[in-house]
């Protein structure tokens, strides 16, 4: 309200005068200066807007969720899907349950353009499973859960524990974070990455709150169930191993003397330790 909370002008003429009557009286200018202060602090803040926000939200008419008929709706987020190339492990595994799910309406969203959040709001999922994070932000399980999803993740390499997913140290080999001091994590990070002091313990601290929402961890192998339980032992009651089938045969004789022949099954590149083959 002008002259209770503010001194209003509409000429520079009238704003000279409103200064110089402000400076010449201590008490009506304090007056004003309190009033304002206490006016923004009950009417003004953060949570103020945050407030009327949701209070709009919640008058706004339901809008019907597009459906299949007797399907439920499951939404698996990914990095890169097979028909994008330059694939691995990962993404064969989602193309292998794409298509065997069943009776499923299954949509799969990669990083690009689109705002998962709003994806997430408009499409009522009934479950969401987390093939890979990689692209996206750690919060979106958390957004997942918000919006009354089911959720699971499917532990294929060490994303959740550090950002070097591989967990390849400055040498290229093995970091053995089982022993790694904890001081040494960001270490091993600036080196590599540059990283900021205390950038692990930040980003650990943001994908715990995250993992929480997650209903179901699946783990290919006892031993990344290890170390995930390792970094966040809460996640170890939600923990399922879901071993990758193999479909075993019986070796072929092998003549006597002839050259050793290996098959290498997967990408062939050094962080799948391709080197130790080679040596």
């Amino acid at each position: 309200e002008e002259g209770t909370h503010y001194l209003g002008f509409r000429t520079m003429e009238e704003c000279l005068a409103q200064i110089d009557a402000a400076l010449a009286d201590d008490d009506r200018r304090l007056t004003i200066a309190r009033a304002a202060q206490a006016h923004v602090a009950e009417n003004h803040l953060y949570a103020s807007r945050v407030a009327a926000i949701l209070d709009r939200a919640v008058a706004l008419p339901a809008k019907p969720l597009p459906s299949v008929e007797g399907k439920p709706r499951m939404l698996f987020v990914t990095h890169n899907i097979v028909q994008h190339g330059r694939f691995g492990g990962a993404e064969t595994y989602l193309e292998a349950i794409r298509q065997h799910i069943g009776a499923v309406e299954s949509w799969i969203l990669v990083p690009d353009t689109r705002k998962p959040e709003k994806l997430l709001a408009e499409y009522g999922f009934a479950a969401v499973h987390f093939n890979h994070l990689l692209g996206f932000v750690p919060s979106l399980p958390l957004v997942a859960k918000a919006m009354g999803a089911r959720t699971l993740y499917s532990l294929h390499d060490y994303y959740p524990l550090c950002e070097r997913f591989n967990l390849l140290g400055p040498d290229g080999r093995y970091c053995d974070i089982e022993n790694l001091p904890e001081g040494a994590w960001d270490t091993s990070l600036a080196l590599i990455q540059g990283v900021d002091p205390d950038s692990q313990a930040r980003r650990r601290r943001f994908w715990r709150e995250s993992l929480s929402a997650i209903d179901i961890v699946l783990a290919g192998s006892e031993a990344s169930a290890r170390l995930l339980h390792l970094i966040y032992p809460e996640t170890e009651a939600r923990t399922r191993l879901l071993l990758p089938p193999i479909n075993r045969v019986e070796p072929a004789a092998r003549s006597e003397g002839g050259p050793l022949k290996v098959a290498h099954l997967g990408n062939f590149a050094r962080h799948k330790g391709a080197d130790a083959i080679l040596d």
